[in-house]
């Protein structure tokens, strides 16, 4: 029973954690691909 009352306490800090590391991953994907978007469509227009 202590486990899972551990497991209720820790569980939204851990969604907070993977939420907050999926993000800076998507920003930083978004980041490093938006310059060649960029680049792209100035090669192409």
């Amino acid at each position: 029973m202590q486990l899972r009352n551990t497991l209720s306490k820790a569980l939204p800090y851990l969604l907070g954690v993977l939420a907050g590391l999926g993000a800076g991953l998507l920003l930083m994907f978004l980041g490093g691909a938006l310059p060649w978007a960029f680049i792209a469509g100035k090669a192409f227009a």
